[in-house]
Parts: C-alpha cells; sequence; structure tokens
C-alpha cells in the first residue's frame, strides 16, 4: 500500500470523490481513486480509465485552482462545470487575511504609548489590528 511521505513531491496526492446527492437530498461521499502526486496528467489519465458512461454522468466537478486540473477537466469531461472546491473558496481568503495581518509593522497605540504586533494589551490585538 502507497503512503505519503512527510517531505517532497512523493507526500502530494490526487483524490477523486464522488460528492452525489441522494434521493433524500443528503450529499453521499464515496472515495473513488487516490492517486500518488499532484499532476493534471495524473487526473487526466485516471479520467480516460473511466467509461464514457461515467464520464457522460459527471455534471459538476469540484477541484482546486490547480491548472494542472482545470486542464484535465476541459479535455477529460467537456461538459461539466467546474466549480471551485469548498476548503479553497474559504482557505483562500483566510489565508491573504493572516499574511496581510502578520506583514503589517506598524505598531498600535494604547494609553498614549507605542505597543508592538505582539502585544495584546492596551487595545492591540496580536496581529497588530486595533480591538
Amino acid at each position: 500500500m502507497w503512503r505519503p511521505g512527510r517531505y517532497g513531491a512523493d507526500r502530494d496526492v490526487t483524490v477523486m470523490v464522488d460528492l452525489t446527492r441522494g434521493a433524500d437530498g443528503r450529499l453521499r461521499s464515496r472515495l473513488l481513486d487516490a492517486l500518488p502526486g499532484r499532476s493534471g496528467t495524473a487526473y487526466k489519465t485516471w479520467l480516460d480509465t473511466q467509461t464514457e458512461e461515467f464520464r457522460s454522468g459527471v455534471k459538476h466537478a469540484a477541484l482546486d485552482p490547480f491548472r494542472g486540473y482545470a486542464n484535465a477537466l476541459r479535455d477529460g469531461l467537456s461538459d461539466a462545470v467546474a466549480v471551485l472546491d469548498a476548503f479553497h473558496v474559504t482557505w483562500a481568503p483566510r489565508s491573504s487575511m493572516r499574511s496581510a495581518a502578520a506583514s503589517n509593522n506598524t505598531p498600535c497605540t494604547g494609553a498614549g504609548t507605542a505597543t508592538t504586533r505582539s502585544t495584546r494589551s492596551a487595545g492591540c490585538s496580536g496581529t497588530g489590528w486595533r480591538t
């Protein structure tokens, strides 16, 4: 059994999951496959091994913003609508906000004295933003 390594490209994996809703409207998730590596080629090769019936049944494909996946989707599932997966929809804005806050070197002030970003006293949060 393949297990991802702790470092380097060997730890990357491409995962395909079926997120079909059941007759009751509840989301059903089913792992279809997991491939070593993170590449559009891996995804395209996997799509090519699926039946035409399977590929034509895919109406929406959620993927991360990696261009290789989008290219594979365009080539292998041309009728499917590509949508950004929920993790990346919420993760990217949060990550950008954290980066902006961490790089904010402007000291905030409180009680008439300057404080640093790491000081939580005197009305400053740990990010340097006014609380």
